[in-house]
């Protein structure tokens, strides 16, 4: 499940980075599903009272595993099983896989997207758009301007 952009308090720390390459909301809600390690896991991201708080759970013994980023569960999972792995918890959560990006920007404007990168930590609600088609093609631009930055 994609999940829904928290708009209540602490709003700005439901997305992530504004230094990031592709700057995104944490959607309250997201569940996504990793088999790593010999099990499946299932991630969630649910409105903590401060902030987002991303859970990794075991499918398989039921142990959950929290933190306020998606690296902490996935570190803490890490110590767990006494690996000497590290891991990228937003990889592993599935924001470096462009379907899931494009998903999330989806539901965005381009104002709103720029107003994210700009560090405006409080988006209107009408920021989501019902035809996304604009608001892909302009996020597809202001991605393609940012890397060009990078390089």
């Amino acid at each position: 499940a994609l999940g829904a952009v928290h708009r209540g308090a602490f709003a700005g720390r439901y997305w992530s980075s504004p230094g990031c390459l592709f700057h995104h909301a944490y959607p309250v809600g997201y569940v996504a599903t990793k088999h790593h390690f010999g099990d499946s896991w299932r991630m969630t991201i649910e409105a903590g009272e401060v902030g987002p708080v991303f859970r990794v759970t075991n499918a398989r013994t039921g142990r959950t595993f929290a933190g306020p980023s998606p690296t902490k569960p996935w570190t803490a999972v890490c110590e767990s099983i006494k690996t000497r792995t590290r891991i990228s918890g937003p990889l592993f959560f599935g924001f470096s896989d462009p379907i899931t990006m494009r998903a999330i920007a989806q539901t965005y404007t381009n104002a709103s997207v720029a107003a994210r990168v700009a560090g405006d930590a409080s988006p209107n609600d009408g920021d989501l758009v019902g035809d996304t088609t604009e608001a892909r093609s302009d996020l597809e631009a202001l991605v393609f301007e940012l890397r060009a930055r990078v390089d």
